[in-house]
């Protein structure tokens, strides 16, 4: 690996946080049953719901989860700070009744429900998750699964502020390591690693930090802030800030979509995920048939791949090649291609499959693509920039691919291309832009000479 990209590694607890995380998911859809039979009860008098309510309320349950999902509600890292869970599930139950209010209206079915149900749902599920999240905020500040492990970066140690952190009453950190700019720069990927890190503090002020540890933070898949001491800081902050043991805390690097542009991309995914997953299903039936019926072997090709911020997942594809085949990337009339497979990967429908991995919330439909694990880390070593691309999920098609970028990485400057268009996108993103790219891709598949 080279010095200064970093690997997607499994971080210590990230079992047990999935494991609560799927308890939190449980709760809420108890709390969003909970609302709409109160609130069917208080207007009717009764909690025998007919079918269209509890059709609501299983559109609610899916729609909210995936938003849920969108915003970072149900993250496999620790949670980020109160304020920000209250704001992603206001931002998911307000999405999650804007899609209902929607199919209601187009449906021409509005009214068949009553409209104080809904609001005694809507508001009842506000304050139950918003109880629940301050509750898991309260009891999380005493367990160590709930708890981020730091790196410290800061020259000397970081003064008084280390022995502050390691004291702090709210527990919300275990300072794991301390680590000096200098010496430790060049290895801060490979001890972030050893340390299995959540967060890096950088106590260092910003102009004190030199463009090479610059570039090796920026592209940690970890975040990244930088602590200001608040003890003799005499004039007023701007926004509400996170204070940490007294000291304030800024992320440096944060994703590029967070909140509202997160939310709008993650509701994207799932309804033109879910429609393409419909539309599609019958040719999927179809090319999973001539996968089997070519040959022995699965019919799907599963592999790990890093996702946002060098999470590890599971990408699906149509398999297009030979058992055992390695992974050396395809080239030109590669005889471990499959005949099948070879009309696949010309016509991308081999891709298919990862509209799971959308669904899933693991990927998105237009964003960065994926490379196997290997060459993501050789990728890395070519251009220095690489892993910035994970700060966005990676997608099914991206600007990149659009513009020729696809098939065998021949050349440092072939790589270098396909990085510029990608970090291009994550500058740029909006949601026109994504319908673009959706529209161009199948015209620009059926011209591209590179797609084998």
């Amino acid at each position: 690996m080279m010095d200064g990209s970093a690997p997607g590694y499994r971080r210590i607890g990230e079992d047990r946080i999935a494991a609560v995380m799927i308890g939190v998911r449980a709760l809420d859809l108890v709390v969003l049953a909970g609302g709409c039979l109160i609130g069917y009860g208080l207007r009717h008098g009764t909690l025998a719901m007919p079918e269209p309510y509890w059709a609501a309320l299983i559109i609610a349950a899916f729609v909210f989860q995936g938003a849920g999902g969108g915003v970072g509600l149900y993250s496999r890292r620790r949670p980020g700070p109160l304020p920000s869970q209250l704001a992603a599930v206001l931002l998911s139950l307000v999405a999650t009744f804007l899609v209902l209010f929607a199919i209601a209206y187009l449906g021409k079915v509005s009214q068949d429900f009553s409209r104080s149900w809904a609001v005694v749902w809507f508001f009842s599920a506000v304050f139950a998750m918003t109880a629940l999240r301050i509750g898991l905020a309260r009891v999380g500040s005493l367990a160590p699964v709930w708890r981020a492990r730091a790196v410290l970066l800061a020259a000397d140690g970081g003064g008084g502020l280390l022995a502050r952190l390691a004291a702090d009453e709210g527990r919300r950190v275990d300072i794991v390591a301390c680590l000096d700019p200098v010496r430790d720069g060049a290895r801060l990927a490979r001890r972030c690693e050893e340390a299995k890190a959540d967060v890096v503090f950088v106590v260092a002020p910003p102009e004190g930090i030199d463009d090479a540890l610059r570039r090796r933070l920026r592209d940690l898949p970890l975040r990244i802030c930088l602590l200001i001491d608040a003890v003799g800081v005499d004039h007023p902050l701007v926004g509400p800030p996170e204070i940490i043991a007294g000291a304030i805390s800024v992320e440096l690097y944060p994703p590029v979509l967070e909140g509202g542009g997160a939310l709008v991309k993650r509701i994207e995914d799932l309804v033109l995920g879910a429609l393409l997953a419909v539309i599609l299903s019958p040719l999927m039936v179809l090319v999973a048939l001539a996968v089997r019926l070519e040959g022995p072997g699965p019919v799907l090709f599963c592999q790990k791949r890093f996702g946002f911020r060098g999470e590890v997942f599971t990408i699906y594809k149509f398999r297009t090649l030979v058992e055992a085949a390695g992974e050396t990337q395809v080239g030109r009339d590669d005889p471990r291609v499959t005949r099948v497979g070879r009309l696949l990967r010309r016509l991308s429908l081999d891709e298919l499959p990862q509209l799971f991995n959308v669904l899933k919330g693991d990927m998105a439909l237009v964003g960065p693509r994926p490379h196997a694990l290997a060459h993501d880390e050789d990728f890395a070593a070519t251009v220095a920039i690489y892993a910035q691309r994970r700060k966005m999920k990676p997608g099914m098609t991206g600007w990149a691919q659009v513009h020729g970028c696809r098939g065998e990485i021949c050349a440092p400057q072939d790589l270098e291309r396909r990085v510029a268009y990608d970090l291009a996108y994550l500058d740029h993103w909006s949601l026109g832009l994504d319908l673009w790219i959706l529209a161009l891709t199948p015209l620009r598949l059926i011209r591209d000479p590179k797609a084998y």
